[in-house]
């Protein structure tokens, strides 16, 4: 095992974007932009906890493809963040088999339509997946063990609230008015037992 691991500095093209190190013992260190324009819809349901490690419709952003995607990442990830030695490798190809789907797929939408702000966008997307692949090669060596790989799940699961609050939001706001004509339109549902039986609320009100 290495006691020092390679530096991963993604230079960020805007004050919003997010840069990735390693620390020195293979924790995962970010460097925060300035504090984000909170975008979310104040009346929406919230996560207990913004970096909660599980999905909720409260993460809903009213752009199905989007929506569902983003709901694998949290599957993918939670995958690698309880993963052990024997399942490392396999969690690891499923993180990046997604991640290269999902970030392929928005950085495409963003390019075909002419979405404005998308450099920083794609920036941070492009910094996760080097620093993915660094991961990668570190355990595929045999210089790091799946506790690099755990590492590198809780700093997605921290990462990704913020990405997708102020990035993923404006783009998913951006393609319903493009395909619909007009704003995304979000409905949550919370669900909740009561006498044995299960009810479906939206933000308006009870289905």
């Amino acid at each position: 095992m290495i006691n020092s691991l390679p530096a991963v500095r993604a230079q960020s093209p805007r004050a919003w974007c997010w840069t990735f190190d390693y620390l020195s013992d293979g924790r995962m260190s970010t460097n925060r932009p300035g504090r984000r324009p909170d975008l979310r819809d104040a009346s929406a349901p919230q996560p207990a906890n913004s970096a909660s490690l599980t999905w909720s419709d409260a993460r809903l952003l009213g752009y199905g493809p989007m929506d569902e995607t983003h709901e694998e990442f949290y599957r993918v990830t939670f995958e690698l963040l309880t993963c052990d030695e024997t399942q490392v490798q396999r969690a690891l190809d499923a993180v990046e088999t997604h991640a290269l789907e999902h970030f392929n797929q928005e950085d495409a939408w963003m390019r075909d339509t002419a979405f404005p702000p998308r450099e920083c966008h794609i920036q941070e997307h492009a910094s996760v997946l080097q620093s993915l692949n660094q991961v990668k090669e570190l355990i595929h060596g045999g210089l790091a063990d799946a506790s690099l790989a755990r590492n590198f799940a809780m700093f997605l699961f921290e990462w990704f609230p913020g990405h997708a609050d102020y990035l993923d939001s404006a783009l998913a706001a951006w393609m319903s008015k493009r395909m619909h004509g007009g704003q995304s339109v979000v409905v949550r549902r919370s669900l909740r037992q009561d006498e044995g039986h299960t009810t479906r609320q939206s933000r308006d009100g009870t289905i």
